[in-house]
Formats: structure tokens, sequence, C-alpha cells
């Protein structure tokens, strides 16, 4: 098993760096493990399959890629589905789409407009706290 914790890579994608920097950056990463005779690589974070295609050319036909995205969406979308299963009903509004980030709220739904904008269309898009909303205390009576 050899890892790598592909530094600096997110942010490519992110940027929607394309051509030799980010071929550089994943020949940096791959380059050792074919060297290695990798046979399977999978793709350990979820911005990774969006350069899938570009990572298969470089590794070519014989290493498969695993791409753990869609058990990783289908669990956030039980987790979801519990913690505020009536978002849509309470906003008062039929979506199509809820996105949640952790992160830059409006850097994040440029990157899923630019990357599915059909998707973006009729979403929202709101931001999760670092620590969820406490209560306020309650005065003595």
């Amino acid at each position: 098993v050899l890892e790598d914790g592909c530094s600096g890579l997110v942010e490519l994608i992110e940027a929607s760096t394309a051509g030799d920097e980010l071929d550089d950056k994943l020949r940096s990463i791959l380059d050792p493990m074919l060297a290695a005779e990798a046979d399977t690589i999978v793709l350990g974070c979820t911005h990774f399959p969006l350069v899938a295609r570009e990572i298969q050319a470089i590794v070519g036909d014989t290493v498969q890629l695993i791409d753990p995205a869609p058990a990783v969406v289908r669990e956030t979308s039980r987790r979801i589905q519990q913690e505020v299963p009536a978002l849509p009903q309470v906003l008062g509004t039929p979506l199509q789409h809820v996105f949640l980030t952790s992160g830059d709220l409006r850097a994040f739904r440029q990157n899923v407009t630019r990357l599915v904008p059909q998707l973006a269309a009729n979403a929202l898009f709101l931001k999760l706290d670092e620590q969820p909303p406490r209560p306020a205390p309650s005065l003595p009576t």
C-alpha cells in the first residue's frame, strides 16, 4: 500500500488549473506509484474524480481507479436527511439540490456553478458552522 497526501492537488482542481501545471502535479504523485507497480489507485478525496480522466491517461488502462465518491454521496445524503429531513419544506420552496460547505461559501457556489451548472440553477447553498449553534442560556426568572 502506497500513500500520497497529494499536497496542493485540491487547490489546483478548485482553481480549474489545467494543462502542464496539473499534469506535472499528477505525474509527481503518480509516477512513484507506477514505479512501484501499483495496479489499483483509490481516489481518496471527493475532488479527485474531477480529474479522473487525466489520472487514467497518465496511469494507463491496466491500472484500475476506484472512486469512493458515490458511496460518500449516499452516506452524506442519508445523514442530511436524518438531520434536516424537511429543509426544503421549511424554506417554503421546492429545491432540487441543497449544497452544504464548511469552506468559503462564495467560492464553493462559483465552483459548483462552473462544474455542474445544471445542478446549481435551482439550488440552495448553505455554509455549515464549524461548531453547531448553541441555544441561548436561559435567564433566571
